[in-house]
């Protein structure tokens, strides 16, 4: 007697991508909800910066880079007239965090 396949697991697929579930890089989508305080910070500097198309950057810079870097970058990016920013205000932002981050305190 020939043996049938038991597991079948090709219709089964499931995906688990805790960092990434709802939001999409270069979209924002309408349901975003933040989970902890890093994703609520991560909204707080999109909308604050008028980037919130950019929402990915941001949530990944705050869950990889410390608290008081992220603020100390923020707020220097929220002084900078608009007239002195030759890309713009996002990527002013990432600079800072990286430029900060390397930084000894």
């Amino acid at each position: 007697m020939d043996q049938l396949p038991t597991n079948n697991n090709t219709l089964t697929r499931i995906y688990n991508n805790d960092n990434n579930d709802n939001i999409k890089t270069g979209t924002v989508l309408k349901e975003f909800r933040p989970k902890n305080k890093k994703d609520q910070l991560a909204w707080d500097i999109a909308k604050a910066l008028d980037d919130e198309e950019n929402l990915g950057l941001y949530i990944s810079c705050c869950r990889k880079y410390p608290e008081h870097v992220i603020w100390r970058a923020f707020g220097e990016t929220k002084e900078f007239s608009a007239d002195k920013i030759r890309k713009s205000r996002g990527a002013l932002f990432t600079y800072l965090v990286k430029k900060y981050s390397n930084k000894k305190p």
